[in-house]
This record gives structure tokens, sequence and C-alpha cells, in this order.
């Protein structure tokens, strides 16, 4: 058996969901202190890697476009546009220079083009670049590997060069057949992703990596990857990172938390209640709708 395209639900997926947002909260909670306590960054590459993955294997296993972008804003926009509505709300009543800088990006959040023209000093709500470079991706790519086809490659090796490399690697392993893997190699490709975290080696080989963690977890997960709890986070995962900046907020600015640790220990639970609500009361509708598309 070959795998490389999943067909059914895999919660070890859900169970890396979890750990890049666990990576991207435990960033900004560590923001400004040295180096060596930061790396969470790399949350959002491997969110990349798992979106251009996913996002093929499904393309190859039902190609109707119609349906499939159907589906894509049924579960991106209704929440991305509420949070930007909150933020839109909070920076209307704070005023000032962020607000300011807020307002003059405004347009590019609302058209999902903030990976354009967001840069330092970041402005509120400046992590809508990633899914700004995502929704492009979900724009062209169905169209390139429709018209490519088996030479759809060819435009992923271009885009490493010229747009997002981990959401290319991850759609190029979900267009190659792969082996069947041992049981415990998802174990092992994990243990190899933090070495490369750990070590300087060059980006695209950390994506690789990262691809190599995915498919493993499709084929021969860790086990505890799919265990209830990294289930839970990960089913979270979108909802956390549209809000979780609005708890860090809290926790930092108004509470006074010192960037650290302690802050990330007390954003985890913060930003998941925060996140299930949202979930709740918000996402979980539409998501209904969009199991019915």
């Amino acid at each position: 058996m070959l795998v490389g395209m999943p067909d059914r639900y895999h919660p070890a997926l859900d169970g890396l969901r979890a750990l890049a947002i666990l990576a991207v909260m435990w960033h900004h909670a560590v923001s400004g202190l040295p180096a060596w306590w930061q790396g969470g960054d790399q949350g959002v590459d491997l969110f990349f890697v798992l979106s251009g993955y996913l996002i093929t294997a499904l393309l190859r296993r039902d190609g109707d476009l119609k349906r499939f972008y159907a589906r894509r804003v049924l579960r991106i926009f209704p929440l991305y546009y509420a949070v930007l509505t909150v933020y839109v709300v909070l920076m209307r009543g704070a005023g000032g220079p962020r607000a300011d800088a807020f307002f003059a990006v405004l347009p590019a959040y609302l058209t999902f083009t903030a990976n354009w023209v967001v840069h330092r000093p970041w402005p509120p709500f400046y992590l809508a670049w990633s899914l700004a470079t995502e929704e492009q991706f979900y724009l062209v790519w169905p169209f390139i590997l429709r018209v490519l086809g088996r030479y759809a490659w060819v435009a992923l090796a271009v885009g490493l060069f010229v747009a997002n490399p981990a959401i290319c690697i991850g759609a190029a392993l979900a267009l190659v057949p792969l082996p069947r893997f041992r049981p415990g190699t998802g174990s092992v490709a994990l243990c190899l992703l933090g070495v490369s975290l750990a070590l300087p080696v060059p980006e695209v080989a950390r994506y690789v990596v990262m691809g190599l963690v995915v498919v493993t977890s499709v084929a021969a997960p860790a086990r505890w990857l799919a265990s209830a709890p990294m289930r839970w986070v990960g089913k979270l995962s979108y909802a956390t990172y549209l809000t979780h900046m609005l708890v860090l907020h809290i926790l930092r600015d108004v509470l006074h938390i010192p960037g650290g640790p302690l802050l990330f220990l007390s954003l985890v639970p913060g930003a998941l209640a925060f996140a299930w609500g949202a979930h709740v009361f918000i996402e979980r509708p539409f998501l209904r709708l969009k199991a019915r598309v």
C-alpha cells in the first residue's frame, strides 16, 4: 500500500495542529527574550506544510472546485471576519498610533493580502499575513493542479523560490506515492524535527522534515498525537490562532505578566477558553453547514 493521499480522518493530524498552535503561542509569549528561548514561529511553517499537503490530497480525491471553494469559505471566512470586526471595534475605541497602523492596513486584512503590506513594527492583527498566504494558495493552486495534472510538480519547484516553500513542500508530498512506514516512524520523525529546530539547518531542509512528520502522522503516527487532549486543542487551533493575541494583550498589558514561561502558561488556558467560545458560537454552525456541502 502506498500512502500520500489520506482518504479519511487522521486524528494525529489534529495533534500536529495542537503542536503548531502551542508553538505559536510560545513564540508570542516569550517575544523579547534571548533567542534561545524562541523558535516557536516554526509553528506557522508547520501549519503551512499541513495545509499544502491536505489541500492537495483533497483536490486529488475530489476535483469539484465549486464544492472546494464553498467549503473553504465556510471554514475560514465567518470566524476570520468576526474576529476582525472585534479588532475594528477595539481599535476604534483605543485610538492612538497602533490604531492608526491597524486602519492603514485594514483593506489588506479585508482582502487577504496582508502578506503583501504588513511589516515591522507589526500592527494589531498582523498574524493575518499567514492566513492571506494560505488563501492565495487556495485560490490559484486548484487551477494549476487541474491544468498541469501530473506535471504540477513543475509549478511547485518554481514555488520553492517565488512563493511559500513550506506550502509547496507539503503539496509535493501529496503528489508522490510514499512507501508504507514502519510503526514508530512518526515518533522518529518528530525527534528529527526537534533536532532540526535546535540546529542551524537550512529552512527548506526543516520544511522537508516537517513534511515527513505530516506523512508519517497519516501512516504511522506517534500515539500521543492522537490522544483526546491533543485532538481537542488541534480542533480549536484555527480559533486559537485568530484570538490568542487578544488574550495575550490582556495578560501582558492589563495584568502586567512579563514575557516568558509564566506568560505562556497563563496564555494557553486563557486562549483555549476564548477559542472554545468562538468555536461553539461562531465557527461550529458554519462547520455543520460545510459538512453538508
